[in-house]
């Protein structure tokens, strides 16, 4: 459990909690914009948009590549197409608190010219920096994290309000 911050490519900033239980679920309750979440439950994932009333429930299998998700094939798809590097100058790295990676893209037509993140030593994700080839970047945080705090399945799983519009998978892609 712990807060977030986020930052798009266009400059909009969100902020709310981040809840996470090992090994598939999180939950992320945006204070702004107010109402909006994204939850997934390790079988689907959910997000809402208040402001347009609609909850797009996207069903996830083994083999999913959505980078989102923490799939195997989604952390595969991140391996094949950028190249590591530790970045040991990173105060993260220096004081040991996190490890701060580097990945440059490997071959032509990915989005992000770079990508920094940092990882805690138990393989939470606790900041990512994207920079697209405008120069345009994406930003995540996580912050005054509490640890071991027993979270039910439950609030993983997204009920949606009645008068939502429920759109189902709609990231589905041809196989």
């Amino acid at each position: 459990r712990g807060k977030f911050r986020l930052r798009d490519a266009t400059g909009i900033e969100s902020a709310g909690e981040v809840f996470y239980k090992r090994p598939d679920k999180s939950l992320l309750k945006f204070a702004t914009p107010r109402g909006q979440v994204y939850a997934l439950n390790g079988k689907k994932l959910f997000i809402y948009l208040p402001a347009l009333s609609v909850v797009a429930e996207q069903s996830l299998d083994v083999d999913s590549a959505m980078p989102f998700t923490g799939s195997r094939s989604a952390l595969a798809g991140l391996i094949q197409n950028y190249n590591f590097s530790f970045d040991e100058s990173d105060d993260a790295s220096r004081t040991r608190t996190a490890y701060a990676m580097l990945l440059q893209p490997n071959r032509a037509g990915l989005p992000f010219s770079k990508i920094a993140i940092r990882v805690r030593h138990d393989g939470l994700l606790v900041s990512a920096r994207a920079t697209q080839k405008t120069g345009k970047t994406l930003e995540w945080s996580v912050f005054d994290i509490s640890e071991n705090t027993d979270l039910p399945d439950s609030i993983f799983t997204f009920s949606a309000p009645i008068d939502a519009n429920i759109i189902r998978n709609p990231f589905a892609t041809a196989r």
